[in-house]
């Protein structure tokens, strides 16, 4: 049981993102994808004339010479095994009295034999003018898939106590529900639909142990967990199953009202 969910969060994970790398490759425009990954080559091979040239004027005037070493120093690893597109936004802007223009923004993963680099680049285009109009760099210790991989191992007690909700609260409301529909009270199908959903909801990156909360929220079944691709951490989330709770405890009120009053018996004559 204990090797259970693991597997089945993992394999429900996974049919969610079988093609997402193709279909971020696809979504990306391919000339502002080529034109980032040329910027990183240059960045890495030190040609700063070349890379200095891809900026943007202001970012260019706000990196310098020093910048450009600094973010050559962290692809300084040799030739990358792997260089993935793995997040890709993009943005068209039609300012007035001016020409439309484009904003990419991608996101890489590069891999190095001995090192794991993100690489952040906003790529702007209009007509024919293209430049990088912003761009981050961060090392990081291991592949994004394993960074934000679901595992039991190394957690705080938050996130267990989380994970635990996360697996009650759809008990108890499978519970109230399956109770409910075998009841005879009044209002029974208001009564179902207040059941099934959790009231507010409160969200853990499973990865970071970041939490947050939204006051206003309906969950359905009380539980979920989102992954926003196959490089995303997972975000386990529960609400409070208010209508599951009330109906519990007012259950027995609710039959005693409802009831038929019991018929007076007489004992048989002889």
């Amino acid at each position: 049981m204990k090797a259970f969910l693991p597997i089945a969060l993992s394999a429900l994970v996974l049919a969610g993102c079988i093609d997402q790398k193709t279909w971020i490759q696809k979504f990306a425009p391919k000339d502002d994808d080529q034109f980032a990954q040329r910027f990183l080559d240059s960045i890495r091979q030190a040609r700063y004339e070349a890379a200095d040239s891809m900026l943007d004027r202001a970012v260019a005037a706000e990196a310098g010479a020093n910048g450009l070493m600094q973010l050559h120093q962290i692809l300084d690893h040799g030739d990358p095994i792997a260089i993935d597109l793995v997040g890709a936004n993009t943005t068209f802007l039609k300012p007035p009295g001016a020409p439309g223009k484009r904003q990419s923004s991608l996101t890489y993963q590069v891999q190095f034999r001995d090192a794991w680099v993100i690489a952040v680049l906003v790529v702007e285009s209009s007509g024919s003018d293209r430049h990088i109009s912003g761009l981050n760099l961060q090392p990081i210790p291991a592949s994004l898939e394993a960074l934000n991989r679901f595992t039991l191992q190394n957690k705080s007690l938050i996130q267990y106590a989380f994970l635990a909700a996360c697996i009650a609260v759809p008990v108890i409301i499978v519970i109230a529900l399956v109770v409910c529909l075998f009841s005879r009270v009044r209002l029974r199908w208001l009564w179902v639909i207040f059941i099934l959903f959790g009231v507010t909801q409160f969200q853990l990156n499973w990865t970071t142990g970041q939490t947050g909360f939204q006051p206003i929220s309906f969950v359905l079944l009380g539980a979920s967990f989102l992954r926003a691709g196959l490089y995303a951490p997972i975000v386990f989330s529960f609400g409070i199953p208010l209508g599951a709770i009330l109906f519990l405890l007012l259950r027995r009120w609710l039959l005693r009202k409802h009831e038929s009053p019991a018929l007076p018996t007489t004992a048989a004559s002889a």
